[in-house]
């Protein structure tokens, strides 16, 4: 390093070529302050050890970034196993005390995640005759196993591939179900149920008193109860 005579503090450069010139007054440019400077032995790291402190660095930098991955992933969404890309910056050092180095390593880290219904969407319309796009879930998406089939470099077009033998399960909304039902007369029970289909295959109505004809007119006194 240069000696300690270079620090100085924030310095206008000026063209010395420019002198007695009115460019001498325009023309410059305004550094920072420059520190560091000394005159001396300065520890240095034997590549040897530099290049297994380096391995340890990303080692642990690597492991923090799967567990990173898997405590941001949004609920409703999965990771991708083995799409975890992870790119370290330039590593630093400055000297510590007592003849010792510290190192200093960056990372960057991105994966791919996927959103469990529009997954479960796909795999109805590859699988599943005359599927119309209703709304469906896996019954357990751990019957399900994903992998990159491509490469997962970020802005690329990603295939994934798909194994399992899952069970989809057509959803629907019991608050639109209650709306439907409101103040109807149970003979259009069943017309109202086989709108809902094929998330509804079979149901029937229970209103109380007996003697009642229509389903009331308040949606919080109807309860949906969901069997097998």
């Amino acid at each position: 390093s240069p000696g300690a005579t270079y620090n100085r503090g924030e310095t206008r450069f000026t063209i010395p070529g420019f002198k007695g010139d009115p460019r001498y007054d325009t023309f410059y440019v305004q550094g920072a302050s420059i520190s560091g400077g000394f005159i001396g032995s300065e520890p240095a790291v034997a590549p040897s050890d530099l290049a297994q402190a380096t391995d340890l660095i990303k080692q642990g930098l690597s492991q923090a970034a799967q567990s990173s991955l898997a405590s941001q992933v949004p609920p409703g969404f999965i990771a991708v196993p083995g799409s975890l890309q992870v790119t370290f910056g330039t590593l630093s050092q400055t000297p510590g005390q007592g003849n010792t180095a510290i190192l200093a390593q960056t990372a960057n880290m991105s994966g791919v995640i996927v959103k469990v219904s529009s997954l479960a969407i796909s795999v109805a319309k590859e699988t599943v005759q005359n599927y119309k796009g209703e709304d469906v879930a896996f019954e357990d998406i751990a019957a399900v196993s994903v992998a990159t089939a491509t490469s997962t470099k970020q802005g690329d077009t990603i295939t994934l591939m798909l194994s399992g033998t899952p069970t989809l399960v057509w959803q629907y909304d019991p608050a639109t179900l209650k709306a439907a039902l409101v103040g109807k007369k149970k003979a259009t029970f069943q017309s109202i149920v086989e709108s809902f289909a094929p998330a509804i295959s079979r149901a029937e109505a229970k209103v109380r008193p007996f003697w009642e004809s229509s389903f009331p007119s308040n949606p919080d006194k109807i309860n949906v109860v969901t069997g097998e």
